[in-house]
């Protein structure tokens, strides 16, 4: 009898449950587990947040620096030594930096009005603006974070637009409408075959209004831009340069370096120049975007997010020793843009969006070597 009741007592004993104290203390410890697994978890999300974010960053900053790379290295292919002089004693100064409709550069508290074409000789006696393979622009762009970003505008001609296949006929005595008619082709073929004619008007590579059209011959050089295509045949187009361009290419009132001087003079040849500038614009939201623009064409955003856009010049003289790395490639120290032999590229970009400690950034620079200014004929 006792030992039954003793045996009764034990099983008892051993079967019951869990106390207070250690439901709490297995409780804190689950806690304590699932806090740290949820920490893990944070971490690793916030981990792959950062670095999706800059690879995107890296991404968009490296292919933006190579179309600029593209751009600058090709600066000056097939333009004359020294650039292109402009038209002078006119209505006014070229600029650039506009469309058909409004001006983009540079930022200003009153507006942007256009950027000026450099001149030369910087002083007198007679400056006239012109046409240089590079043109800086510090501080020419919006001010970021408190700093002030930069422009630049490089010039090259088209390569894949074959427009000096046509013949040039100025129509009238101020060159405000040409002809281009297309060169025949040899019959028979030669071996190889020649590039077959692109028609002036069509829609992929063709002209268009904006686009800057350089005329020359022995002994002219001439810049228009672009105003209309007025008619076409099969091997004819009548394209318009009417002096009410943006981008004031077009003065046939000038004193110099306007298209008038094509009137009259044999063997003129066409060829389209790109003309493009670089620059940031901030939209009305805040976000900060790299911007491209093409001749008088509609600028087009290249990567957004960029908050800072600066460069400087490393210019040398004809002897090949260094003078001057400024951001405005010495011109405060008279120094021509034609001596600027490499540019250096400073691109910082910001993420898309916050993350825990705010947005990231990301800061890039390369060098572009402008292979067209470097080469200099020793054997003339």
């Amino acid at each position: 009898m006792n030992r039954a009741c003793v045996t009764s007592t034990s099983a008892h004993s051993e079967a019951r449950g869990f106390s207070l104290l250690e439901l709490l203390v297995a409780m804190a410890m689950a806690l304590i587990l699932v806090a740290g697994a949820a920490r893990l978890f944070n971490s690793a999300l916030t981990g792959s947040f950062t670095t999706t974010q800059r690879a995107e960053m890296q991404e968009d900053v490296r292919a933006a620096q190579n179309l600029m790379a593209r751009d600058i290295s090709l600066a000056g292919s097939g333009l004359p030594n020294g650039g292109v002089g402009l038209p002078n004693g006119g209505s006014g100064n070229p600029v650039y930096g506009c469309d058909g409709t409004q001006c983009y550069l540079p930022a200003s508290a009153t507006g942007p009005s256009g950027m000026t074409f450099p001149l030369f000789p910087p002083g007198p006696p007679s400056p006239t603006a012109r046409l240089y393979y590079i043109m800086p622009g510090p501080q020419k762009g919006p001010t970021i974070n408190g700093i002030a970003s930069d422009i630049i505008t490089v010039a090259y001609t088209d390569n894949v637009f074959l427009l000096n296949q046509y013949t040039v006929t100025v129509n009238n005595a101020q060159a405000t409408s040409i002809t281009f008619t297309a060169t025949p082709t040899p019959t028979p073929m030669p071996s190889p075959s020649p590039t077959p004619v692109q028609a002036v008007n069509d829609p992929s590579v063709g002209l268009q209004p904006g686009d800057l059209v350089f005329f020359q011959n022995a002994s002219v050089n001439a810049i228009g831009e672009v105003t209309t295509l007025a008619s076409s045949t099969a091997t004819t187009f009548t394209v318009n340069f009417a002096s009410t361009d943006q981008l004031h290419m077009n003065q046939p009132t000038a004193t110099g370096g306007d298209m008038t001087a094509l009137v009259g003079a044999p063997s003129v040849s066409a060829t389209r120049i790109w003309l493009v500038s670089y620059y940031l614009n901030v939209l009305a939201n805040g976000t900060p975007r790299l911007m491209r623009q093409v001749n008088g064409q509609t600028p087009v955003p290249v990567a957004e997010n960029i908050v800072g856009l600066n460069f400087t010049y490393d210019t040398y003289d004809d002897t090949g020793q260094l003078r001057v790395a400024l951001a405005d490639a010495g011109a405060s120290l008279g120094t021509s843009p034609n001596m600027i032999r490499k540019v250096n590229i400073s691109m910082t970009a910001r993420s898309a969006a916050k993350g825990i400690s705010g947005y990231q950034g990301l800061n890039l620079v390369t060098e572009i070597s402008a292979r067209n200014m470097s080469f200099k004929n020793r054997y003339q």
